[in-house]
């Protein structure tokens, strides 16, 4: 062999030790920055494994992983592990997820950063998932990175973002026993249901929920006792909630919540006869409650409460606030009724639906609020509603906007039930047309005697029953 051939294939060989050795470098690279999932080497129960890679520790419970709170363009996930050797700190932690790959992974796909974690200690943590396309399919699953290694949760879950206008998605469950015939109201950006009847005893907790957080606290209980039928309505950061029965009486008491000191105060007394199943509403400044059923005979009469006004105006004790008597529904007792229901659109009042001696409504009457005190308030008669003639419908109103930033101003009505059906159908109602067009369907089925609020652009119900048993479901309605 010559000496120039023994060069070339000494250069032959170094190139190729060069190319082995940049392959095994670029696995190296990829191996630290981009393991595969956890290997399990212990089973400890049904829910939790102990797993390890190169060194890194964890009980990693892959079972509490989920998906909630599921929108059009944003959802959040749940993840939760505990480390149980600090071998290997983890500096960064969170969420990865695709539309395109049923298998994320961090450096290729979309992923929360939640930074480092240093306790050797159970923790738990949520992503708020943002920049999702509407109708669209996606895999999602927690990861840890750790000095040593990436790790992800053997559990991929598949979620399914919603239509951007008119649909239905579940939240956090009210957390206390099921229950029908409950009040709520909202205040600040806060929902609160209380009360109720679960079938077999009467309520008195409250609870507040928190949409931002998808959760619920409870605050101290309504001081007036257990009672099923009562009403609610909201002046500023304070909620006035009474009437209603015990079981065995109608109820004429009214009690003030305060969302800024979490107490409640008792307030003067309804001026009317003692009422379960009717309807209250807030217009300037002013509580209006009426309608309802007192010892079997429904009622046609509406009061004003003013929470501000005194017997003596310079007495400052008088803190009860005073009724008035306001103009009856339809100035006529002939559209008494119980089991109505009220919403807002466009800053306007509507009172409709209900029943009477086994008849069921379908109309809907618009209430101008007294500006003076001279006034007593006037009703009109607008577009009957769309839907079957019913009792125990619920009814909010929320301004949306549209895609094209325009702003829409609505009411929406459904649920409830006549002598033989329950209805799971939902109406939205144009102010200024006075016209009903159909919704999207409740899809927690036919429920009758639930809860519903407002809170932004959108409304909440939840609780209820179908004829067979009780709900502590909460949905979401996105108009």
């Amino acid at each position: 062999m010559s000496y120039k051939v023994a060069i070339q294939l000494n250069i032959i060989r170094m190139k190729h030790s060069f190319f082995i050795l940049f392959i095994l470098s670029l696995i190296l690279f990829s191996c630290k920055k981009e393991g595969v999932d956890f290997t399990i080497t212990k089973s400890l129960d049904t829910s939790s494994s102990v797993i390890t890679r190169h060194g890194a520790y964890m009980n990693y419970n892959m079972d509490t992983d989920s998906v909630y709170s599921i929108a059009a363009y944003t959802a959040k996930a749940y993840g939760a592990f505990l480390i149980i050797d600090s071998s290997s700190k983890i500096v960064d932690h969170g969420h990865c997820w695709s539309s395109v790959t049923q298998v994320p992974i961090v450096l290729n796909d979309n992923a929360t950063h939640l930074g480092a974690h240093t306790e050797e200690e159970p923790f738990k943590f949520t992503s708020i998932i943002s920049g999702l396309e509407k109708t669209t399919d996606y895999y999602i699953r927690s990861y840890v990175i750790t000095e040593k290694d990436t790790g992800y949760n053997p559990k991929i879950i598949k979620f399914t973002t919603t239509d951007p206008h008119n649909f239905w998605s579940e939240t956090a469950k009210f957390p206390a026993i099921s229950r029908e015939d409950a009040v709520s109201f909202s205040i600040n950006k806060k929902g609160y249901i209380g009360i109720g009847n679960d079938g077999g005893n009467l309520q008195l907790d409250m609870w507040e929920y928190d949409p931002e957080e998808d959760s619920w606290t409870q605050i101290s209980g309504f001081p007036g006792g257990k009672r099923k039928g009562a009403i609610a309505f909201v002046i500023g950061v304070k909620a006035y909630v009474g009437l209603g029965s015990n079981g065995r009486d109608e109820k004429n008491d009214i009690w003030e919540y305060s969302q800024v000191t979490k107490l409640w105060k008792p307030k003067a007394e309804y001026a009317g006869f003692p009422v379960t199943n009717a309807v209250a509403f807030t217009a300037n400044q002013k509580g209006y409650v009426g309608l309802g059923e007192y010892k079997g005979v429904e009622r046609a009469d509406f009061y004003e409460y003013d929470p501000d006004a005194k017997d003596d105006p310079n007495d400052p004790n008088d803190i009860l606030g005073k009724w008035r008597q306001v103009t009856r529904l339809g100035d006529n007792d002939l559209y008494a009724r119980k089991n109505a229901v009220t919403f807002t659109a466009n800053g306007r009042i509507f009172v409709g639906l209900g029943e009477q001696d086994g008849t069921y409504f379908d109309d809907i009457w618009e209430f101008s609020a007294p500006k003076f005190v001279e006034e007593l308030g006037q009703w009109s008669r607008k577009g009957d509603f769309t839907g079957t003639a019913r009792a125990n419908a619920v009814g909010f109103g929320i301004d949306w906007l549209t895609e094209d930033l325009e702003t829409i101003k609505e009411g929406f009505v459904g649920l409830g039930n006549d002598e033989t059906t329950l209805y799971m159908d939902f109406w939205r109602y144009n102010p200024n047309s006075d016209e009903w067009t159909k919704a999207r369907n409740f899809e927690g089925g036919i429920r009758t005697m639930a809860i519903s609020f407002a809170i932004g652009a959108r409304g909440f119900i939840g609780t209820g029953f179908d004829g067979t048993k009780k709900f502590s479901d909460i949905w979401i309605f996105t108009p």
